[in-house]
């Protein structure tokens, strides 16, 4: 880091290390909103802005979506579940809900994956019981991006 030259990490050095932590206990946020520190990093210029964007397309009611199209996301970073679920809890609201198409696509393969992956959407994104996603839910499609291709529109 001292020599100002760029380097990777990879994801099995972030798994079985504490490197995020080290990091920023040097004060030192990556350039690159991906893994470790994004919610650090979204609060800054110029990643705010979109982030910010991002809010209010879940929570102003002027501005919220309709359709919100989640593709290849872990559902790890609380900030964005966030965002995510106070959207969701609008559409269950009993006066005037603002009803909201969703559709989640990950790349789960076997039945273990999926499940895992359904219970984290769940428990994340705060879904009662009676409304919760399923492994055979219509709103969420496994088999990553190419999955797509099978939806009828």
């Amino acid at each position: 880091m001292s020599d100002g030259k760029l380097f990777k990490v990879t994801t099995g050095s972030l798994r079985f290390s504490d490197l995020y932590k080290k990091i920023f206990d040097l004060n030192v946020i990556p350039s690159i909103v991906t893994g470790g520190g994004k919610s650090l990093k979204v609060q800054q210029e110029p990643f705010n802005f979109y982030y910010n964007e991002f809010k209010k397309k879940m929570i102003v009611d002027e501005q919220m979506c309709e359709e919100l199209y989640i593709i290849g996301y872990s559902f790890r970073d609380a900030h964005i579940n966030k965002a995510i679920a106070e959207r969701l809890a609008e559409t269950r609201k009993k006066e005037n809900p603002k009803p909201l198409k969703i559709l989640i696509v990950d790349y789960a393969s076997n039945e273990d994956a999926k499940k895992k992956f359904v219970d984290r959407v769940n428990i994340e994104l705060k879904i009662p019981k009676k409304q919760a996603f399923s492994i055979n839910d219509e709103r969420i499609l496994f088999g990553g991006a190419n999955s797509i291709s099978l939806l009828k529109v």
